[in-house]
Order: structure tokens, then sequence, then C-alpha cells
């Protein structure tokens, strides 16, 4: 889908001076399967044109409860889908053999942490996916996300305070007022708007070149697009501790089969490891 759109003003993140930008909304939320197939289209397109966005992640509130037993039934059957589907790393028996008891707590936390440090923040809701879509840990629990913020260097105590609290609720709430602006019912979803108050909408999982195509469409004629080449991969691993092959796949063009040798020749020996998990192989820096 990919439907023209108007907008309000609204803009949070600010990118680097460039002749013209573009605000670059991301819906979200911290264990929606089909936003963990995107990873690395979003990865690749946010560096690229990172001169052009200003970019607005918003988290959309998914889950509020926990599922009873019939949906968790469902959704151990969507995961396994997804996973077949987009060839991906995914572990559905997370709804069957453990619980998810909301997806606002992570949330919230991730909105206070981009307060503070958008970098940390972005490496906590990674850490967040894996520990839920790999390690079948219940992201919504106090325990959970204590060990997750203690990971990306942040104190816990304080921001879980928040997180269980009357305002952390009020902070996820206003994050998703672009939600009603722009009409978002599904993750993910992209909205690309300009200064003149033109926009699209791109909802699911889509190409690089489908948001490519978008941006520009979203800049004046005549601006000298400013993009980058793409990220180093030791950057890249400072960002993303366990990096999967289909990643690398979709952010360097690479083909699985040529994983293990991209890997080699793209890092210093001894300052990696690589492994495998749920069928697909990865790549990790040795300290992580």
């Amino acid at each position: 889908m990919n439907d023209p759109i108007h907008k309000q003003n609204h803009r949070d993140t600010v990118a680097s001076a460039a002749p013209e930008t573009v605000d670059f909304y991301y819906f979200t939320d911290p264990v929606c399967s089909h936003c963990w197939a995107l990873e690395g289209v979003m990865n690749r397109i946010k560096h690229e044109y990172a001169s052009h966005l200003n970019v607005i992640t918003v988290m959309g509130g998914m889950m509020e409860h926990a599922a009873s037993p019939d949906e968790a039934a469902d959704m151990a059957e969507h995961w396994a889908s997804i996973a077949l589907y987009y060839d991906i790393p995914i572990d559905g028996t997370l709804w069957t053999e453990s619980s998810l008891s909301s997806t606002w707590p992570s949330s919230i936390a991730y909105l206070h942490l981009r307060g503070l440090d958008a970098q940390r923040a972005a490496r906590f809701l990674r850490l967040v996916r894996e520990a839920a879509f790999l390690d079948k840990r219940d992201v919504g629990t106090r325990a959970v996300l204590h060990d997750l913020l203690a990971a990306v260097g942040a104190d816990p105590a304080p921001i879980l305070d928040l997180v269980f609290s009357e305002a952390g609720r009020n902070l996820l709430l206003a994050n998703m007022k672009p939600m009603v602006e722009f009409d978002v019912t599904a993750f993910p979803t992209v909205v690309i708007t300009n200064r003149a108050g033109e926009g699209v909408k791109i909802v699911g999982v889509r190409t690089a070149e489908t948001y490519r195509k978008a941006i520009k469409r979203m800049l004046p004629a005549d601006v000298v697009l400013e993009t980058r080449e793409s990220e180093p991969l030791a950057d890249l691993l400072d960002r993303i501790p366990t990096l999967f092959d289909h990643e690398v796949e979709k952010i360097y063009d690479v083909k699985k089969d040529g994983f293990l040798d991209f890997i080699a020749r793209n890092l210093p020996a001894g300052t990696f490891a690589t492994g495998e998990r749920l069928g697909h192989r990865f790549v990790a820096r040795r300290d992580h």
C-alpha cells in the first residue's frame, strides 16, 4: 500500500544539515514480527538517506495485556508462518511454552531512553526484540527489562519506576498521537511527509527500493540526493548485538551462502564470533 496523505506539523528528531529533509515516521512495536523481518531494510534506508530524513519512531502499543490461551495459540502459529515466509529466525513457542504479558512496558522504556540517548534507545529496542523472538523471554516483566536496561548501561530502577506508572502510560499514549493523524492501523507502517504538507504511506514489509522511491517523491525534483555508502560492518555491530544472515543480505546485497566469507573479509580476525540460531547464521562481537 502506497497512499498519498496530507499532514499536520509534527516533528521529532532532526537529520543532519541538508538542502531538504522529509519526516520519516516508522510505526512499529517491540514484538511486531513483520517489523523484525524489516530490520535489515530499515537499517539500510536510515543510514543511506540519513542526511534527508528526520526519523520519528512511533511505538504502536500493539499489546497492552496478555493474550488469552486461544490468542496465544494463534500467535504461535502466526510467528511460525512469518519465520517461514520471510526466512527469518523467530521462535513462536514463546506463546505456548512461555508467555508475553504486554508490549507497553518495553515501549515506554524505549521512549524514555530515546529522550536521553537515541543510540542507547535503539540498542535497547534491538535487545528487546532479540529477547522475545530468539530467547522466548517475557519482555513485559520488570525482571527481564531490568536485565536489558542494564545491558545497555542504563540505571534500571528509576526507569522501571516510570515504566510501570501512570506517567509512563501517558508517555506512550502521547507518542501514539501520530497514529490517529495518519490513520495507522497496522505495523510496520512508514509515513513520509514533506514541508509542503504532502505525504505517502507505505504499509507492510517492502523492499529498500520502495522506500527510496517514496523518499525521492517527497523531495523537490531539483534536490541533489546526498546518500551514504553502506555502513561499515564494524560500526553496525556496535549497534546490533547479533546480526543475522538475512539482515546482511538486505543491507549489503550478500547472499546467505556468502555470509561467512563476507564477514571474514570485513572484520579483523579475532574480533568477532559466528554461530547459528534457529537455522540462521549470525555474527557478533566477541565482547558481546
